[in-house]
Order: structure tokens, then C-alpha cells, then sequence
């Protein structure tokens, strides 16, 4: 499987003054681990919230998104589920 997707994934997890975000990218994956990718998320904190293609889940006040690329381009992850 060719391996052209890019990933970015946030959090937005505050608690009282501590901000425990993070973003990590991933490069050169397959469409088969942005798969496996969303559906982790989904099965962890249920159905996103899909924003042009940027995926949004909200649980317990935090915030943690999904954004992927093909080839360089935006791409919806939802139209491979």
C-alpha cells in the first residue's frame, strides 16, 4: 500500500493552570494506519465532529483533532471509514 498521508493530531487538555496538549505529525503513512488511526479515536471518545475534513472530539472539556493530507492536499479521513 503507498504510503502518501500526513497526519497531524492535537490535544487540548487543560486542568486548572496545567496545559497538557500536544501535536505530533505523522508522515508517509498508509491509508490503512489513518484507518486504524481514526477508528482508535472513535472507539476512544466516540463520533468526531468533522469540520471540513478536520476531525474534532470533545470529552470531559479536552480537545483532541485529527487533520490529514494526501499527496500534500487536505483529505476528509471520514470518506475511508
Amino acid at each position: 500500500m503507498e504510503k502518501v498521508f500526513d497526519v497531524s493530531i492535537a490535544s487540548d487538555i487543560i486542568h486548572g493552570r496545567n496545559n497538557l496538549g500536544s501535536n505530533k505529525e505523522l508522515s508517509n503513512i498508509t491509508e490503512y494506519d489513518v484507518i486504524n488511526l481514526v477508528k482508535d479515536y472513535i472507539n476512544k471518545f466516540g463520533q468526531p465532529q468533522n469540520h471540513a475534513g478536520m476531525l474534532i472530539w470533545q470529552k470531559e472539556g479536552n480537545t483532541y483533532s485529527i487533520s490529514a493530507y494526501k499527496k500534500g492536499l487536505p483529505f476528509d479521513p471520514m470518506t475511508i471509514i
